[in-house]
């Protein structure tokens, strides 16, 4: 639907641009309000805080409250918006003009990420286990993360043995959709 809204393509070269479609995604969902910088960050996620120094924007909650796959520090990413669903999970998202993180050296594009939560507030708060990561593609689909045509790639970023790295769970969301075994085989 949001698609058909943007005549089948998503070319963001602003953040208000990014905040429409936040808007327009939250009108098809049944929620308590969206929280982005352009509602001076009101309506967030309960427990989600936004800080903001100078031009920067942080969700600090995200490293205190998440851990990597590993159970490591997790990441600072999804800081530019978020919907509390009536269900209680939630929906946040990123917008990566900077290249925090980048698919290799030649990496120019700015990338559109939507993590979901599936059960909120509730633990275990681990990417991999209960928050899952998607990226908008090119063409605007709907990609998710681990798959070979995104950044978080499943071999980097869904690794067992790689408790540093605050992404690491990112890459999880495709193998949790095709193995079968996937949430059987978490520790």
């Amino acid at each position: 639907m949001v698609m058909e809204d943007y005549f089948g393509s998503l070319n963001i070269s602003s953040f208000a641009e990014f905040f429409n479609i936040i808007k327009n995604l939250s009108k098809y969902m049944r929620n308590t309000g969206y929280c982005s910088l352009e509602t001076k960050y009101t309506k967030c996620p309960a427990g989600f805080v936004y800080e903001t120094a100078g031009s920067t924007v942080s969700c600090p909650i995200m490293k205190k409250k998440y851990k990597n796959y590993t159970g490591g520090t997790g990441s600072v990413f999804f800081n530019d918006g978020g919907m509390l669903l009536s269900d209680g999970s939630y929906i946040l998202f990123d917008i990566d003009s900077g290249h925090d993180v980048k698919k290799d050296e030649n990496d120019e594009e700015t990338h559109i990420y939507v993590a979901v939560d599936v059960n909120g507030a509730k633990k275990p708060n681990r990417y991999g286990y209960d928050f899952f990561v998607f990226e908008f593609g090119r063409d605007g689909r709907l990609i998710p993360s681990g798959s070979e045509d995104t950044v978080f790639t499943s071999e980097k970023y869904c690794v067992d043995s790689n408790t540093s790295e605050p992404h690491n769970g990112f890459g999880c969301t495709e193998r949790a959709f095709i193995d079968h075994d996937y949430f059987k085989n978490l520790k």
